[in-house]
């Protein structure tokens, strides 16, 4: 007899496999007719389309009779039974949590192995970092080059770099790399910038022994590890990552030279790390900020000024001297000592500020007692109707002794538009006629210029004072162009 297999999907439950329902009808006979043309013809054509039916049926049937498991437990017990209600087929049960993750990692892998036949994606080839070569002006030959910018680019592997061992900067920020690697023949590096990429770790770094910067800020990095054969590590930037525990921070112990630590931005929750940088012997710049830790520190700002002695720039601003200062006498004595401490560093300053003005006014009298001995010495010298010459600024020439040295420059010779046509001012009280042609052309000794200190205070005050006011008789004349 020959049967049809009819399959119903149903919408699968979210937590399960596709579940599949099966029916096992018998076709019924066909009833005994007439024989003629027509009646044949379609009895033909039913036939045909049932045969068709079983052979669909049957595959169907085979398949799953085939697989392993409570599928095709379930289908031969229907089987068996021949007759009664659609059985229903168990499906497999759900893979397990782990071997999701196992597929997740293989996937993962997946996606960072990138074919070396594959062009689809950006590679740090040969030919393309001569390109970047040529394009920032830099050397065609490898090892002649000592920066090199591979950032905004793309790649996904570091790679192809061994030629470039004279290599002091290398700027890969912005790219896809996973991991830190092939950079084994960068011995000379100092400044390495790996910071918006997706590495995880940090490691392979043991031959940059000249290494200075490390920036791997925005990344998925976890612990601070592998640094400690830097020796010469001055500044090491971790920005917004997934630092969070002192734990993750031990490693900086071990960096002797480390100046320069910026951890803003992480995960940090853990008191324990003012141990970490009480034991960092050269720490003076830090920031923590944007991180859980600074409200679980009390008096975080005065906790680190005190445990790190070498502090001098903490989060957003300076620490100065004075600060310091006032919160080491602050845990040693409390708000009193604090003060006192502050008062103590303001009359330090008003009176550093008291004694650069003791010293001007200082030199201001003894220019005051050398002029009034001169005078002295010429009243006793010309008698009081001695009257001195007093030199102009401007025109003054200093007429050094015949065994002074003359040190000379040459300079431009004044056109004719230059020179003054009007008399100046100070020209209609001096007795001495003075004029810019009295000058050596082409010539000017440095002695010529005035020695301020022999000049007359008050006497230049009131030359400076008949300048103004010929200028303003001379503005406020009224003009004889207009009748």
């Amino acid at each position: 007899m020959p049967t049809i297999v009819e399959i119903v999907d149903e919408e699968p439950p979210v937590d399960l496999a596709p579940v599949f329902v099966t029916e096992v009808k018998t076709s019924p006979t066909a009833p005994a007719g007439k024989t003629g043309k027509r009646v044949s013809s379609e009895s033909t054509e039913a036939s045909d389309e049932v045969e068709a039916e079983n052979i669909l049926g049957e595959e169907v049937v085979d398949g799953l009779l085939q697989s392993d498991g409570p599928v095709s437990e379930g289908l031969e017990g229907g089987e068996r039974e021949g007759k009664g209600e659609p059985q229903v087929l168990k499906a497999q049960d759900e893979p397990s949590k782990k071997e999701r993750n196992r597929k997740e990692e293989n996937e993962k892998e997946t996606d960072s192995k990138v074919p070396e036949d594959d062009d689809r994606y950006p590679r740090m080839t040969e030919k393309a970092l001569k390109a970047i070569c040529k394009q920032h002006d830099l050397y065609r030959t490898p090892e002649l080059n000592d920066v090199l910018y591979l950032h905004y680019k793309g790649y996904t592997r570091i790679e192809g770099l061994d030629k470039y061992t004279g290599l002091k900067a290398i700027y890969l920020e912005c790219n896809g790399f996973r991991k830190i690697e092939n950079l084994d023949h960068q011995t000379e590096l100092r400044c390495l910038y790996l910071q918006q990429n997706i590495i995880s770790r940090i490691d392979n770094l043991q031959n940059m022994v000249h290494l200075d910067t490390l920036n791997v800020c925005h990344n998925h990095i976890t612990r601070i590890e592998n640094i400690a054969c830097l020796t010469k590590l001055n500044t090491l930037q971790i920005t917004h990552n997934r630092l969070t525990t002192a734990e993750d921070l031990m490693e900086l112990k071990d960096c002797p030279n480390l100046s320069v630590l910026d951890l803003s931005h992480n995960r940090i929750d853990d008191p324990k790390i003012l141990e970490v940088f009480a034991a960092m012997p050269v720490l003076r710049v830090l920031n923590l900020m944007n991180n859980p830790v600074i409200k679980r520190i009390k008096n975080y700002r005065k906790t680190l000024i005190r445990d790190v002695k070498n502090l001098t720039y903490l989060d957003d601003r300076p620490v100065f001297p004075k600060e310091k200062a006032c919160t080491l006498a602050w845990w040693e004595g409390g708000r009193e000592a604090e003060k006192a401490e502050r008062d103590r560093w303001i009359n330090k300053e008003r009176q550093k500020i008291l004694d650069s003005v003791e010293a001007l006014a200082s030199i201001r009298r003894r220019n005051i007692e050398k002029r009034k001995e001169r005078e002295a010495k010429e009243l006793e010298e010309h008698g009081p109707d001695f009257k001195r010459e007093i030199p102009d600024p401007e025109t003054f020439i200093h007429q050094p002794p015949e065994d002074e040295e003359l040190f000379t420059f040459n300079i431009e010779k004044p056109s004719s538009q230059q020179k003054a046509a009007s008399v100046s001012p100070r020209a209609a009280w001096s007795d001495q006629p003075t004029s810019s042609e009295d000058i050596d052309e082409g010539k000017i000794n440095i002695d010529d210029l005035p020695d301020l200190e022999d000049i007359d205070e008050d006497e230049m005050m009131w030359a400076r004072k008949s300048q103004i006011n010929y200028s303003l008789k001379t503005l406020l004349q009224p003009s004889k162009q207009f009748p």
